[in-house]
């Protein structure tokens, strides 16, 4: 019983502790993070994670080539310092400034490239104020990492429908 309430203890202090905008402890005990080979052998049930999933036919692009849409292109993002392992990205400053790390749901990886979803529950800020209303919404993204440079191509993406917030009593 000891042990178990130490254990929340640090867990809550290295939560409060973390001012940083990357992995948090209590989203670092879920595991969101596979390789390829890791999520395949999952069950369905273990891969869903909602509007957006990755699927056997979003596996198969990190076996091809990454070619940008021309259309949609996105602007690629310039990393801190040169990495060379796709994970890595996570940690890296300018990456979370764009892709807010702490709404990561899933990130699949193979060699330099790896599929994500990310889902926030607040897309624009303003559900502090009271009467307000939030949205949810995600995004599934394919990344390709290449020295201190993310390029990044949309894979689909999903908005709810903005809701009520209560005003604080």
């Amino acid at each position: 019983m000891k042990s178990l309430m130490l254990l929340v203890l640090l867990l809550s202090l290295a939560e409060c502790s973390s001012s940083s905008k990357v992995l948090n402890t209590a989203k670092a005990l879920e595991k969101i993070v596979f390789t390829a080979s890791e999520y395949s052998k999952l069950s369905e049930k273990e891969k869903y994670t909602g509007e957006l999933s990755i699927d056997d036919n979003d596996l198969k692009l990190l076996e091809k080539p990454f070619i940008q849409d021309i259309e949609y292109a996105i602007k690629p993002i310039k990393l801190s310092k040169n990495l060379h392992n796709i994970v890595d990205i996570l940690k890296d400053n300018n990456f979370n400034k764009e892709y807010y790390v702490d709404n990561l749901t899933r990130f699949v990886y193979k060699g330099n490239k790896a599929l994500a979803i990310f889902v926030s529950d607040n897309l624009h800020g303003d559900d502090k104020e009271s009467g307000s209303g939030y949205c949810v919404g995600g995004g599934q993204y394919l990344f390709y990492l290449k020295d201190n440079e993310v390029q990044v191509k949309a894979l689909g993406s999903f908005c709810g429908d903005i809701a009520p917030v209560e005003p604080p009593k």
